[in-house]
């Protein structure tokens, strides 16, 4: 939160509003009993992963959290409570990428020499390993059920494999597709049949292991693709880069929309579970929102730094962004900040 311009109180005395230079306004107890909201130092998690990205996550539904520290242990959030679980070591060292399942019980972690492990938070212990080269492991995504994970392999002078295998079950993951590009980002549809793709040459994928469409590729953007999603009915894919936002026909590879509200780097996105609405991030920090029927921005929020998890809640009343520096909670049919915001900046450090 940038510097206070403004303070004022509700009608019934409970509550202080207060609004910043950073563009956010927060909504705060006015009883001195409350315990103000959970929060972490951010300054200790690893800031970057060689480039891919601060090590915060989000579940797909928003309800799950996850940050993980330079001295390579963890915490996993209820997001919408804002507050932090237990801080454990990580199974892995050398850690390149992570995964915190919807239900919030499943953390996955992949590493730099190729192993994936899943920790079960209920059983308290790592529930299987698998690792199928030595090379990086990562991009590691659960699908929305949870009951699928999936991953990318680099493997010396092949094409990266890309691996999908059962969540809970300790068998061998099975090659979905083999990619001749680096993956730079990934999503479950909402069944947990196909995966999308984006690529760091600037094409998207949806591929779909065990069909006979096989994969389908959308050519289009100029710089590699950060955000992408697919639509709850899968009919429409979301992309997200350097030069705009790209609406595609999942079924043909078209595209039928180009979109580009301000320069910057699109790096998330997210459909409302109704598919009514997108929410798009870019690398200047600013959110914009847009109708799918007509395409019209509904509003555009600033967040504090760059988002790099964004997801809509499964009833789509809220919308939850995780950056480098904090986690935020959105009420998204008000458009306005709710005012639970936490800074991973400014607690006690663990």
């Amino acid at each position: 939160m940038d510097n206070i311009n403004g303070l004022a109180f509700t009608p019934d005395g409970g509550t202080i509003l207060s609004g910043s230079n950073d563009g956010s306004v927060r909504a705060w107890s006015a009883n001195a009993e409350d315990k103000p909201p959970a929060s972490v130092a951010f300054g200790e998690t690893l800031p970057v992963w060689d480039g891919y990205g601060p090590a915060a996550f989000l579940s797909v539904n928003g309800h799950h959290a996850l940050t993980v520290f330079t001295n390579e242990e963890f915490i996993a959030w209820d997001a919408l409570a804002l507050r932090p679980g237990g801080r454990f070591p990580a199974p892995l060292t050398n850690l390149s990428s992570a995964a915190i399942s919807s239900d919030g019980r499943l953390i996955a972690f992949a590493n730099w020499q190729g192993q994936v492990a899943l920790w079960d938070r209920s059983g308290g212990g790592v529930r299987w390993t698998h690792q199928l080269s030595k090379e990086r492991a990562y991009r590691l995504t659960f699908s929305a059920d949870d009951s699928r994970l999936s991953w990318l392999q680099s493997r010396a002078g092949l094409p990266e494999a890309l691996l999908v295998c059962a969540s809970e079950a300790d068998r061998e993951p099975a090659l979905a597709a083999e990619v001749s590009d680096f993956v730079t980002a990934l999503s479950f549809g909402a069944d947990g049949s196909n995966l999308g793709g984006g690529l760091y040459g600037g094409d998207a994928v949806l591929w779909r292991p065990g069909h006979p469409a096989g994969e389908t590729r959308f050519s289009g953007h100029r710089f590699q693709i950060a955000a992408l999603a697919l639509s709850p009915d899968q009919h429409w894919l979301v992309t997200g880069s350097l030069d705009g936002i790209r609406l595609w026909d999942a079924a043909s590879g078209k595209v039928t929309r180009h979109l580009r509200p301000r320069p910057t780097f699109f790096r998330r996105a997210a459909f409302a579970p109704d598919g009514h609405r997108i929410a798009v991030a870019g690398g200047d920090g600013q959110i914009t929102l847009f109708d799918t029927e007509t395409f019209d921005e509904l509003v555009t929020f600033k967040s504090s730094h760059t988002p790099q998890g964004l997801a809509f809640t499964p009833d789509g009343d809220t919308l939850v962004v995780i950056t480098g520096e904090e986690l935020r909670v959105w009420r998204t049919e008000a458009i306005t900040e709710d005012g639970r915001a936490v800074d991973l900046r400014r607690s006690n450090r663990p």
